[in-house]
């Protein structure tokens, strides 16, 4: 496991290549733990895949990474053991038809808690979420059902909570306040939360961005010169964790930032 001056984790050129291409290349990352980290980048640029990966559900192909002190290439059953993963479609296995109680009863249950009928009440109210427990999680709504998720997915308490696509479906108030949430979250419990992201508003409400792509560079410049920065940086005043080269920069003084 990792010491309290160590990041959680931490890639050197992590990469993944498939027949059809990269998937994605060179991550460079540095998360510490109980942080909210946003992996923010245009559609299709591999989010998903290296979100997979981090969490030891998907092999990759170059580079280095270790989670939580686990090298991820030859312990990833480790890593997968210890994280669990959310809104991704199809990750997570629940009959839409249920209600949420029963769900959540057999959840618990699949983690080693108890499914009682008290126990379950207890989980729904902690998260806020006790006036729907017999409501059927087809007839959610997309915030609601993504309240859920994100419940569900922590019912075994991981440490480290993949969160993608928060924003499908949602407005970007309803996006923010899922991203204040989920920073709470990672600041009162010490998990480690990563979120996938494709807009910027909403991405600088993490403690950690990492931009993906090309696009989502020219996306978060073009929101720092319209509103300004979101948090004080003595280099270029950009979100708090953002890591720029000197192509991607965009501070009046031209300086760069550095890892």
């Amino acid at each position: 496991m990792t010491d309290s001056n160590t990041p959680c984790i931490q890639t050197r050129g992590l990469s993944l290549k498939t027949a059809g291409g990269p998937v994605y290349q060179d991550a460079e990352l540095a998360i510490e733990r109980g942080q909210l980290a946003a992996l923010f980048g245009s559609e299709g640029c591999g989010k998903t895949s290296l979100m997979l990966t981090l969490a030891g559900r998907m092999r990759f192909t170059g580079g280095e990474a270790r989670v939580f002190g686990f090298d991820l290439r030859k312990q990833h059953a480790k890593v997968r053991a210890i994280s669990n993963i959310t809104l991704i479609e199809r990750a997570n296995d629940v009959t839409v038809n249920s209600r949420l109680s029963d769900i959540l009863a057999a959840e618990l249950q699949v983690v080693g808690k108890s499914g009682r009928k008290a126990k379950v009440a207890e989980y729904l109210q902690h998260w806020q979420l006790e006036g729907l427990a017999g409501a059927r999680f087809c007839d959610l709504d997309s915030f609601d059902r993504k309240r859920f998720d994100i419940a569900l997915a922590y019912a075994g308490d991981p440490e480290l909570l993949m969160v993608d696509d928060i924003q499908a479906g949602l407005t970007q108030h309803q996006s923010i306040r899922l991203m204040k949430s989920l920073k709470g979250l990672a600041h009162s419990k010490g998990t480690t939360i990563l979120v996938g992201l494709n807009e910027y508003e909403v991405a600088r409400y993490a403690d950690a961005v990492a931009v993906c792509s090309q696009g989502a560079a020219d996306q978060r410049c073009a929101v720092l010169r319209d509103h300004g920065p979101s948090f004080d940086c003595p280099l270029c005043g950009t979100a708090n964790g953002v890591q720029l080269d000197a192509a991607l920069c965009c501070c009046d003084e031209g300086e760069e930032a550095r890892a």
